[in-house]
């Protein structure tokens, strides 16, 4: 059976949405993965297949092929693992895919099948607005960030096993409360900023090369 889900992955400081296919069916058992993915996506493999076996879902042996496309654009990052098991359990007729036409899914899976947090969702969830997704499913901890997104309803799941009762309309996913969205609206106040700060230049400037490319950086001495 083939599905389609809908992620995201980031581009610079923005996100692009990408369609994961899965196509799961007769042949030696295996699982095979294209599309131009770095090596953090091509390690969904082995988590996503822990994470559904101990989300209480037994899938038979089979032949399983992924493709994230468009294949001309690199994929990185640990969001893919939601959405690909999704992708498996609907061609396995697991979950309702009808339900996914119109939502974007990400979030990285523990073996456990709990869904951890993900760099990028206010971009990811940006980037489900602008192409018309009434929907975007993210980590619980990510949750606040998305709330900052008006116009698009933004779910939280905490684990593979509440995707999956969502998904079949047998249990409800977090939404954020309106007090949560109001206040991830509004911008934080500061006292201070670089510009009261003398001098510095070179650190000044490391700083905001790494902000704007989403790096880290430490900062050592007085």
């Amino acid at each position: 059976m083939y599905s389609e889900v809908y992620s995201t992955t980031l581009v610079g400081l923005s996100a692009q949405i990408v369609s994961v296919e899965t196509d799961a069916g007769a042949g030696l058992p295996s699982f095979e993965m294209g599309g131009y993915l770095a090596a953090q996506v091509k390690e969904a493999r082995d988590r996503v297949k822990v994470a559904i076996k101990n989300s209480g879902i037994q899938i038979r042996p089979q032949r399983i092929v992924i493709n994230i496309s468009p294949a001309d654009i690199r994929k990185a990052g640990t969001g893919f693992d939601l959405p690909i098991a999704a992708g498996i359990l609907a061609a396995n007729r697991e979950v309702d895919a009808s339900r996914l036409r119109d939502t974007v899914i990400v979030g990285e899976l523990s073996l456990d099948g709990s869904v951890n947090g993900v760099n990028g969702v206010l971009p990811s969830v940006l980037a489900a607005k602008e192409h018309g997704f009434s929907g975007c499913i993210v980590p619980y901890e990510n949750l606040a960030e998305g709330a900052g997104v008006e116009g698009i309803r933004v779910y939280g799941a905490k684990s593979l096993a509440e995707l999956v009762g969502f998904l079949n309309g047998d249990a409800r996913l977090n939404e954020p409360s309106p007090d949560r969205a109001v206040a991830n609206s509004q911008p934080e106040q500061y006292q201070m900023d670089f510009g009261d700060i003398m001098g510095q230049t070179a650190a000044k400037r490391a700083t905001l090369i790494a902000v704007a490319g989403m790096h880290n950086i430490l900062y050592i001495g007085t």
